[in-house]
């Protein structure tokens, strides 16, 4: 079933369901996604959620940051506590945060996540015996009722009732046509052993093929750009923090370099539709490839997946979409194809390709 309740900071889009006058069922597994913009004042914790309920008996929970970037998680449920916290350096003012918890009840064991979105640093601590959820609690948050309070600057809280994966989440909307010898083939219906083309080695084979379906508000909110802009010979949905290979005179200008990976997110304002209300989850879909490249796609370019080392980070690889891929069989990548630019990097460069 995966994810039964999101809300996009404003409203709830989506609820749990469970037959009417029937007792609420408890979630034995599950995870939280909460976004926020960071604005903790020192000498004050910023609450990011908070559920304080004592119909039947009693359920407590918040979630916190510290002005120094610490966070802290307390689950209360009648006399039982559970409590995690972690340290992380300290964000930029406005920077977002996600926070994924979640929790597997039967196997007394939880994470929390925390991962700065504008630096990519990411922290992490185990949660002893998590409590599970009732649908009825989650249904009461999102809606934001007498008992419940959620930071107005969060832009993202959503529920699953399975333990979901951790990071690398960039990646193409099923659908979207990969060029390869044998001509487009929709990104999803990719196998192992396929040949692809890339900008900077060809034909190459693809190692893997991931899929993650993920709530589409926040930062997984889905980015369409619109054909000619970049090359594009027809319009293309991507994950905000996907990487496209933007190459001309500008970035040469600018940056040294002939082509530059910029994200999504920052050519959104140049040539993407404008946000409208769609399906409340999107699977985006990422190839590996055995190093990191720039894949061919309706006239222009977007990356593959960028692993890093993460085969040497056995925690962080156990809880990632490629969890099921054992870590030998993971390529290691030294370096991604092109520079990447940074957040003002790519706005000074929009601005000189609109002038």
């Amino acid at each position: 079933m995966s994810w039964i309740g999101i809300s996009d900071g404003r409203c709830p889009v989506l609820l749990p369901q469970y037959p009417l006058g029937a007792t609420a069922p408890l979630l034995p597994t599950g995870t939280i996604i909460a976004e926020v913009h960071f604005n903790a004042e020192k000498g004050d914790r910023q609450t990011v959620v908070e559920l304080d309920r004592t119909a039947q008996w009693r359920r407590k929970f918040r979630v916190s940051l510290g002005e120094a970037g610490d966070a802290f998680i307390e689950h209360r449920q009648g006399g039982s506590i559970t409590i995690a916290a972690l340290k992380f350096p300290k964000p930029d003012r406005e920077a977002t945060l996600r926070f994924t918890i979640s929790w597997h009840a039967p196997n007394r064991v939880g994470l929390l996540t925390m991962e700065n979105l504008e630096s990519g640093e990411q922290a992490r601590s185990v949660i002893n015996d998590p409590h599970p959820w009732s649908l009825d609690d989650i249904a009461a948050l999102l809606n934001r009722d007498n008992g419940c309070w959620v930071d107005p600057s969060v832009t993202l809280l959503a529920f699953s009732d399975a333990v979901e994966p951790v990071g690398l989440t960039a990646g193409f909307a099923a659908g979207t046509g990969i060029d390869t010898p044998n001509g487009l083939c929709a990104v999803e219906k990719l196998r192992a052993g396929d040949l692809v083309e890339t900008a900077e080695y060809g034909l190459q084979p693809v190692r893997a093929i991931v899929t993650h379906r993920v709530p589409a508000f926040g930062r997984f909110a889905p980015i369409h750009l619109r054909a000619p802009f970049f090359g594009l010979e027809q319009d293309l949905t991507v994950a905000p923090d996907h990487r496209l290979l933007i190459s001309g005179v500008d970035a040469e200008y600018l940056f040294g370099s002939d082509s530059v990976l910029v994200e999504a997110r920052h050519l959104a304002k140049m040539a993407a539709y404008p946000r409208g209300r769609g399906a409340d989850t999107i699977c985006y879909v990422q190839v590996l490839l055995d190093m990191h490249a720039c894949l061919s796609i309706a006239g222009a370019w977007g990356e593959s997946l960028y692993l890093d080392d993460l085969a040497e980070h056995p925690a962080r690889h156990a809880t990632s979409p490629l969890a099921k891929i054992s870590a030998t069989e993971l390529p290691r990548h030294a370096r991604i194809a092109s520079p990447e630019l940074r957040s003002y990097e790519a706005m000074v460069l929009m601005s000189a390709m609109c002038a």
